[in-house]
């Protein structure tokens, strides 16, 4: 086995051609000579992370991995074994797990096969990152084991139609669950409790697909026994007798209630501050690009305003970070209680907050008067004193009187002419000019937009 690197010389020809097409792969590509890589393309080791080809060369494939393979064995022994079945073979592909330089798991489809190259015979591997797809096939099949358990458990809500669509038979948890009698529920009658607002819509899908003799799958709010509307998962599926014939649907359903709060409790943490239940920075951007497409079709001025609290970390430095959580949570309110429905409030990091405000004036001039009126309303209500709670060093808590000011930049815009990181930056700059002309003053950006 050779210690050195393959040496890609000579004319440009087929050597020359295969080093073009090798550099400017897409896909990881490797060389290897023994069991060793003796050379590899630069998605290569970006790929792993690794900021140059050195850090892979003249090593063993298995210590860019895990000690062992998902199978169990050793990723040494393995990879060994690949190698021999290739020369053996001439080809070889498999499924191997990486360990990419940051720590974090890669799994690649990998292909291995024999050739010769400048007199040498060495083996061009190539690999797919698949990572991704194991992760979404796991996540599947957990969730279709998840509805297995549920279902052998007894938890599916089961109902049978005939060739009449209407349902004549319901299990006893959709009894239970409903709390109605089978006599109830018998045709269409279960679509009693049905939430009006998915009523048109279940329907019609269930309509669409038994016309079609089609698997389906809907969700919509059903009333409980005691009154309450969950969240329902409905998958019907058509019924064919010993002879083939159709003969109705069969569904199973699940309260998928607890679902949809994680699925809205997850979205809550993405796009909203966990402390002051404002927007938070990536949704903010959101609006944003909203706001300026909506004052692009309307011809109606929007504006961003940069709010910086005045002197906020001497309170954190006194009292703690509970009572600057307090005074936060506080100011948020009564920023969202300056504007209107339409406009936007999000916190952008620490004590700055911004307020987007949409729809103003076809007037720029009298968009910036709107615009200043709302600033010091904001101005205003932001000064007023925060009564506070606190605890000291004794065991009960304590209540102050705080004060804090609020310096203001705002921008005003139509459309997109300005684009969003330089609106962002202008209104940002004229918040700090404000705090530079002495705090608690409000300064638009100067330039004619």
């Amino acid at each position: 086995m050779s210690g050195e690197s393959i040496q890609f010389s000579g004319a440009v020809s087929e050597q020359g051609l295969f080093r073009q097409l090798f550099d400017l792969s897409p896909n990881p590509t490797w060389l290897i000579e023994g069991t060793q890589f003796v050379e590899c393309n630069i998605a290569a080791y970006q790929a792993l992370g690794y900021a140059n080809r050195e850090a892979l060369l003249h090593v063993h494939p298995s210590r860019l991995s895990p000690p062992k393979q998902p199978d169990g064995a050793d990723s040494f022994t393995k990879a060994e074994r690949m190698f021999e079945l290739t020369r053996k073979l001439g080809r070889h592909a498999f499924e191997w797990n990486h360990i990419k330089a940051d720590g974090s798991l890669l799994i690649a489809e990998v292909t291995l096969t024999c050739i010769e190259f400048d007199g040498r015979s060495v083996i061009f591997c190539v690999w797919h990152d698949i990572t991704a797809q194991r992760e979404t096939e796991k996540a599947l099949r957990e969730s279709e084991q998840l509805y297995r358990d549920v279902v052998d458990n007894g938890q599916a809500l089961i109902w049978l139609s005939g060739l009449d669509m209407g349902c004549h038979h319901f299990n006893q948890p959709w009894l239970r669950f409903t709390g109605r009698s089978i006599e109830q529920e018998f045709g269409n009658g279960w679509t009693e409790g049905v939430h009006p607002e998915d009523f048109e819509r279940c329907l019609a899908t269930y309509v669409s697909a038994f016309e079609r003799r089609e698997k389906f799958s809907m969700t919509y709010r059903l009333r409980r026994h005691d009154g309450v509307y969950r969240w329902i998962m409905d998958d019907g599926a058509p019924r064919f007798d010993s002879q083939g014939n159709f003969v109705g649907y069969v569904g199973h359903c699940l309260d998928i209630s607890e679902q949809k709060e994680v699925e809205e409790q997850v979205r809550t943490m993405a796009f909203f501050d966990p402390l002051t239940k404002l927007l938070n920075r990536r949704l903010l951007i959101d609006r944003l690009k909203q706001t300026m497409a909506v004052t692009k079709r309307s011809a109606c001025y929007g504006a961003l305003m940069f709010i910086d609290l005045d002197h906020f970390k001497p309170l954190n430095d006194q009292y703690g970070h509970e009572a600057g959580d307090t005074l936060l949570v506080e100011a948020a309110r009564r920023l969202t209680a300056c504007v209107r429905e339409v406009d936007a409030v999000a916190r952008y990091g620490g004590d700055e907050f911004v307020v987007v405000l949409n729809s103003l004036h076809e007037s720029k001039v009298e968009s910036i008067s709107q615009a200043a009126i709302i600033a010091e309303k904001i101005r205003t209500k932001l000064s007023e004193l925060y009564t506070l709670s606190v605890c000291r060093t004794e065991p009960s808590a304590d209540r102050i009187v705080h004060s804090v000011t609020a310096s203001i930049g705002v921008v005003v815009f139509l459309g997109t002419e300005v684009p969003l990181d330089e609106l962002i930056k202008r209104a940002d700059g004229a918040m700090y000019r404000a705090k530079e002309a002495g705090r608690n003053f409000i300064r638009f950006h100067d330039a004619v937009n």
